[in-house]
């Protein structure tokens, strides 16, 4: 079933899309995530949309298009209000558009971040082993939410102290709701909340129709993955769900409403080891990856990465009599850790490894597989791959790869960025990803791509590139790998001045109004307003007795970094303002003259360039106006 346009789609401030759903099939009912029915609708706020395509044979098929929000852009016109021009004069407004930095001076976090999933509105979730933010150690511990930049979203769960131990795994489902898998016993104080997994409503408040009255996992929860219909895989070292041993071990299948889901895999097993990744596939077949050599009792599947069908049996197509990941022997030496799967279906795998099917010249701890599993030579072909573990993935729409780790070397280059780094589709590196950098000090968890392609790195260090001044332990890069920690300018923006529809970043203003600028993004097409400039205009004064204007003198004139402004004594004696206008009409200059018993004034004249200007000299008797040569 296909919905149209695709996505992943950005959605304007005040826009709406329509989706239409096509499945092929006759006597299709279709239902969305919204409540909705029909096979297409209009939406206006971000989010995940599903639509679930129902058959007459009550087969069920789904597809979800994700509605990103645009970045956020600061719009700014100077100089600022209240403006006042003289009667004649004009100003220059200048519009510029730019991207606010992320968490902009501020310290990050105390301890180490495990998880970072960014929401289609822009905000980021955030999880691991912390307990304050940016210092403030109010903020909910191990668990909480950002802004767009950076800041913390006192929204989500307030006043909440957060999650009782560490966070390892976030899903969010698309009704906005939260998954949330890890070592913990406790949310905001209340053991009563299911251990090693939970779930919390939009809001951070904990969702009691989630496993109510289920004890949880006796273990931790390392993998968290949603399927079409709800229903949610949980990997991890756990053998129990909720004090029952019955329930399979180190993977299972829970309903939306957390009980266990018995007909997973028909209540085999499951592996004999931990699962520390899952991944689901469009066709709904599900990716395992962890430190186990077995499934359902058999030592014949794919040790450390397998393939299920979506009913949980084993998919014995899938690297069909391969063994799998290798290792040096050592124990705990061998595992797979994240999974990612490109728009091509091709697989990514990262871990601790250094052969895959008794191979040796596959690359070290990440390597790309076919989708029928058997290793795709093409990728990093003959490289040695990375020199330490590989432990977060992101595939970028271009075939690009983002990864992190504890790596400090790749294919031999220590020149590498260490840590965090992209490669391009090829597996070679991309040279053009922080070109020159190094990298953080210390290893990275998650990685995450911004709609913007921005990328959020997050692990545990206390620099990037050798600068301290980021964030500790999640910063976000441009998409060419650089910190953003500081505002940039939005790339080819365009600008349109009101009233007057003038386009431009520039705009010469010479009579009163109220006047703003629109820039908008060439990369989405949303365009964002500025902050209203507000103009008046001093009315004409009159002027003086020619008599009394004759003794205003200036010398030299013409004059090059500086002239005298010699008064009558009457003049003098009162505070003036003089500005300086050019020959067209613009204000370059404006000054206060204090009153004062000598009555020579000395103008600054540095930095004009040269030409004829008109100074217009406002005094309590009326206005002067002297023509002015620099030359």
């Amino acid at each position: 079933m296909a919905v149209a346009p695709a996505g992943p789609l950005t959605l304007c401030a005040g826009g709406s899309q329509t989706l239409v759903a096509t499945s092929g099939l006759a006597g299709v009912s279709y239902t969305w995530s919204t409540g909705a029915t029909g096979s297409s609708i209009t939406v206006t706020q971000p989010g995940f949309y599903q639509v679930t395509a129902t058959a007459a044979s009550g087969t069920a098929y789904s597809n979800t298009v994700t509605v990103n929000a645009p970045p956020p852009v600061n719009v700014q016109v100077v100089p600022r209000d209240p403006l006042v021009l003289p009667f004649g004069g004009s100003q220059t407004l200048t519009a510029t558009a730019t991207i606010p930095g992320f968490n902009v001076g501020g310290s990050g976090f105390d301890n180490s971040v495990n998880k970072v999933l960014v929401q289609p509105d822009g905000k980021i979730l955030v999880g691991g082993y912390f307990t304050s933010y940016n210092g403030n150690a109010a903020a909910p511990d191990n668990l909480l939410r950002l802004n767009a930049d950076g800041s913390l979203d006192t929204s989500f769960n307030p006043g909440g102290i957060g999650v009782g131990g560490s966070v390892s795994t976030l899903a969010l489902q698309p009704d906005g709701k939260l998954l949330v898998g890890g070592f913990f016993r406790a949310y905001n104080g209340s053991a009563a909340a299911p251990d090693m997994v939970l779930r919390v409503n939009a809001d951070g408040s904990l969702d009691t129709s989630f496993n109510p009255g289920g004890a949880g996992f006796d273990n931790g929860v390392r993998a968290l993955a949603l399927q079409a219909d709800g229903r949610i895989l949980v990997g991890g070292v756990f053998v129990s769900y909720n004090s029952s041993a019955a329930a399979p071990d180190y993977l299972l299948r829970l309903t939306p409403d957390g009980s266990l889901d018995s007909s997973f895999n028909n209540g085999q097993p499951s592996t004999n080891s931990g699962v520390f990744d899952l991944a689901v596939q469009p066709d709904g077949k599900v990716l395992v990856t962890g430190n186990f050599t077995g499934y359902n009792g058999s030592l014949a599947a794919p040790d450390y990465i397998l393939r299920l069908a979506a009913d949980g049996s084993l998919d014995t197509g899938f690297n069909s009599s391969g063994s799998g990941l290798g290792g040096d022997g050592k124990p705990g030496n061998t595992y797979g850790s994240t999974l990612a799967i490109q728009a091509d279906g091709r697989i990514l795998l990262g871990g601790v490894f250094i052969s895959y099917n008794g191979s040796a010249g596959a690359p070290d701890n990440l390597l790309r597989l076919t989708p029928d599993g058997s290793l795709d030579t093409s990728f990093n072909s003959g490289g040695a791959g990375f020199n330490e573990g590989v432990s977060a993935l992101a595939a970028q729409p271009d075939g690009k790869v983002l990864v992190g780790g504890y790596f400090t070397g790749y294919n031999g280059n220590p020149a590498a960025p260490t840590h965090v780094l992209r490669l391009n589709a090829d597996g070679s590196l991309d040279t053009g990803f922080n070109a020159g950098g190094t990298g953080t000090d210390a290893y990275v968890n998650s990685v995450a791509l911004q709609a913007d392609g921005r990328v959020l790195a997050a692990g545990w260090f206390a620099s990037y590139n050798s600068n301290a001044g980021a964030s500790d332990n999640l910063v976000r890069l441009t998409a060419d790998g650089r910190l953003h920690n500081v505002d940039q300018a939005l790339s080819g923006a365009t600008f349109v001045f009101n009233p007057g529809a003038s386009r431009g970043s520039t705009y010469l203003v010479n009579a009163a109004g109220s006047y703003t600028a629109t820039a908008t993004d060439p990369a989405t097409g949303c365009t964002y307003g500025s902050n209203t400039v507000v103009v008046t205009v001093q009315p004409p004064l009159a002027t003086i007795p020619a008599a009394l204007s004759q003794q205003v003198q200036l010398y030299p004139n013409p004059s090059r970094t500086s002239t005298s402004l010699e008064l009558p004594v009457s003049l003098a004696r009162q505070v003036m303002t003089a500005t300086l206008l050019d020959a067209m009409g613009r204000t370059v200059r404006t000054v206060q003259l204090p009153a004062q018993n000598s009555t020579v004034h000395q103008l600054d004249l540095s930095n004009l360039p040269t030409g004829i200007y008109a100074l217009y000299l406002h005094t309590g008797a009326g206005m002067v106006v002297k023509k002015l040569l620099i030359n």
